[in-house]
Parts: structure tokens; C-alpha cells; sequence
């Protein structure tokens, strides 16, 4: 394990602020009060951080720290990279590689543990800046963590999930790519914004209760490309190529102004009730039975204003009562539209002829 150094200067600049006299004044300024300037940072090394049996190096005090080079374990160490044990602490890892002894993560779970380790029950712990690859366990595990943020990382090719959080997380440019689980996993009352889930054998992402996640990509994933446990607020993202369903929403998600694409599952499939699905287009899903959107369980969800198109079997599908699908467009699906009878619809106009539409129904679905 070894740390290449990098050169960093920090200035501490004074000012002076008085009146000039021709004469000179017998009762100068105070004396000069310096300028508030930017947190003192603490490099990561063996001597302001020296680790354990556990850990190649420990965070104990709070503050703010960083990486002056690439950190790699040698090989055989089946620590942790970096454990996090206090509240109130920030690490930059500067553009800088945090490398496990486990490459590349296909072969299942390995020797070394955790990249970055949270431990314990913490508060307001941000993660910055880097790349984490290569570990047994976790990229980076903050699971017990309240409060906190992950921004600019990326990682990659770990045996088990990339990123794990806790609650009350801010997570922005991230991606989670070649893990042996999941992308994401966790994140209750979390923001996740311009993300995204890759190549991991399980499912993309796994995001909890009273989360938003907006502007995110997840494809080629093994399971789905995002999965909630609701209520999720899901806007503006892509989940294609995934080897199951595009998007999974439970309990209250909405999902709005999406493209779920090439997916083997349905595009967009609801699996619990009181589900928002407006907007989203949905095409060339299903390996067989799936459709663009598939309301599987659940009552009082709305599929309003859609756009399903050349999927395997169905454009939407609604399988379960008490459901309500309105002004949705489909088009060179197997089958355009199946709804429950006990589900209400608006009728279907077939406008697969072209010509000038001429019902005045605000409510109709439309084949074309």
C-alpha cells in the first residue's frame, strides 16, 4: 500500500484597511484580522491516519480530509481501505484511485473488504472526488450514516454492492458500474441526481422510501435498472438494456418523463398500488409476455399519457381493479391495450388508418 505524493500549498492571506493623513495618525487601525479562508485539510497517510488489523487507514477526528496520490492494497491485505468512526467528517479523494486486491468483481465476493467504511451509527459524512474499485465487500458503505453526500465517484468492480447508503444522502455524478450486486443500494430520503447504474450483475439500483431520483441512466444491468421501495419520485431518467424490468415502482412511486427501452421485463412495471406513470415513452420491451407498462398488483394507480410502442406483447397492461388509464398512445405492439374490466379506461380510438381525429373524449387511448 503506498500513497504518490502530490505537492499542495495552502496561503493564508491578511489585509489592512485604514484612512490616510498627510500628518500621520496618532490612533492607528486595529490590528489586521485575517481573511476567513477555506477549511484545513488533512492528508490521508500512516502518520495523520494509521490504521489497524481492520483498516489500512482510520479517520478518528472530525475535519476534512483527502488523498494526495493512488491508494492500493497489496495484495494478500484483507482490510478495509479508508473506516470512517466519527461524525462531521468530509474525504476528497482528489481524482485519486482507491484500489482493492479483488479485480475484476466477476469472480463473486473476494479477500479484501470495504473501499470506504462507515462505521457505526455516523452523521454528515461526504464522500468526494474519486474512484473506488476493486473490493471484496462494498465500494463505499455508509449504511448507518445520517446525512450526508457522495459526489463525483465511481465504483467499479467490486464483489458485492458499489455504493451503500444510509439516510438523508445527497448523491450527484455517480455512477456504480461492474459490481457483483447491486449499483446503489439503500438511500431512504435521499436525492440522487445524474447517476448512473451499469453492467452490475444484480439490479441497478435499490433506492428506499422518500426518495428522488431525477437525470440517471441504468443499463445492462443483471435485475432491473431501478427498483423502489416507495414513495420514489423517478423523473427524467433512461433504464434500458436491463436483463429484467426497466424500471420497478412499489408503493406510491411516481414515474415521470422517462424512457425505458430494450429491456428484456416490461419497460415499467407497478408492483403495489397508489403508482403515477405519466409521460414516459416505453419501446421495444419483453422477451415474451411483458409490455411497455404493466400494472402487476395493487389498486388507485393512473397511467396517463404515455407513449408505448413496439413492445413484445402488450403496450400496457393492466392486470388488477380499480385502476384508471387515460390518453396514452400505442403503437405496433402485439396487443395495444389490456385492462381489467374492473379498471376504468378510456376508450380506444384506432387511428392506425391516419386521417384527422375527430372525437372530442379527453379521456381516449389511442392505437395508431
Amino acid at each position: 500500500m503506498g500513497i504518490s505524493a502530490r505537492g499542495a500549498a495552502i496561503g493564508a492571506l491578511l489585509w489592512l484597511h485604514g484612512t490616510p493623513c498627510p500628518a500621520g495618525d496618532l490612533n492607528p487601525p486595529a490590528a489586521p484580522a485575517p481573511t476567513v479562508g477555506p477549511e484545513a485539510r488533512i492528508a490521508v497517510s500512516e502518520v495523520n491516519t494509521p490504521g489497524n488489523a481492520e483498516a489500512a487507514f482510520r479517520i478518528r477526528e472530525s475535519g476534512s480530509y483527502h488523498l494526495t496520490g493512488n491508494v492500493t492494497l497489496a495484495q494478500g491485505d484483507l482490510r478495509h481501505g479508508i473506516r470512517i468512526e466519527v461524525d462531521n467528517v468530509t474525504l476528497d479523494l482528489n481524482g485519486f484511485t482507491l484500489s482493492g486486491t479483488d479485480l475484476p468483481a466477476d469472480s463473486g465476493p473476494g479477500t479484501s473488504l470495504t473501499g470506504i467504511f462507515g462505521s457505526g451509527e455516523l452523521a454528515n459524512i461526504r464522500v468526494l472526488n474519486g474512484i473506488v474499485q476493486g473490493w471484496g465487500a462494498m465500494g463505499v458503505d455508509l449504511r448507518d450514516v445520517s446525512g450526508g453526500e457522495l459526489r463525483g465517484l465511481v465504483a467499479a468492480n467490486c464483489g458485492q454492492t458499489g455504493l451503500y447508503l444510509g439516510s438523508g444522502f445527497t448523491v450527484s455524478q455517480c455512477v456504480g458500474r461492474d459490481n457483483g450486486s447491486y449499483g446503489f443500494l439503500g438511500g431512504t430520503a435521499s436525492t440522487f441526481t445524474e447517476c448512473a447504474a451499469e453492467g452490475n450483475t444484480s439490479h441497478g439500483a435499490f433506492v428506499g422510501a422518500g426518495t428522488s431520483v431525477s437525470n440517471s441512466t441504468f443499463r445492462r444491468n443483471g435485475g432491473s435498472g431501478i427498483i423502489t421501495t416507495g414513495p420514489v419520485n423517478i423523473s427524467q431518467c433512461t433504464a434500458e438494456l436491463n436483463t429484467g424490468s426497466g424500471i420497478r415502482a412499489q408503493g406510491r412511486t411516481r414515474v415521470e418523463g422517462c424512457i425505458a427501452s430494450d429491456n428484456t421485463g416490461s419497460g415499467i412495471a407497478i408492483l403495489t398500488g397508489n403508482c403515477l406513470i405519466v409521460g414516459n415513452q416505453c419501446y421495444s420491451n419483453g422477451d415474451g409476455d411483458d409490455a411497455g407498462i404493466s400494472v402487476e398488483s395493487g389498486a388507485f394507480s393512473r397511467i396517463e399519457g404515455n407513449n408505448v410502442t413496439d413492445n413484445s406483447s402488450t403496450g400496457i397492461r393492466v392486470s388488477v381493479n380499480r385502476n384508471i388509464v387515460i390518453g396514452n398512445t400505442a403503437a405496433d405492439n402485439a396487443t395495444p391495450f389490456d385492462i381489467v374490466p374492473g379498471s376504468a379506461t378510456g376508450a380506444v380510438l384506432d387511428v392506425s388508418a391516419g386521417g384527422e381525429i375527430t372525437s372530442t373524449n379527453p379521456w381516449r387511448n389511442f392505437a395508431y
